[in-house]
């Protein structure tokens, strides 16, 4: 498949490519996964007391 095609990739072609890119290996981080979710609530804590001002 080239660049600006106008096919979609096959679901094996998709598999291949992130197998072949590592994305799981540079998302799964679990140490910093955990820290960025625990991120995430405080977060929308924060907006929603804004919001409500």
């Amino acid at each position: 498949m080239t660049e600006g095609s106008e096919e979609k990739m096959s679901v094996e072609e998709i598999r291949k490519k992130l197998e072949s890119d590592d994305v799981v290996k540079r998302f799964s981080n679990i140490e910093s996964g955990q820290v960025a979710a625990v991120d995430a609530v405080v977060n929308l804590q924060m907006l929603s007391e804004i919001a409500a001002e």
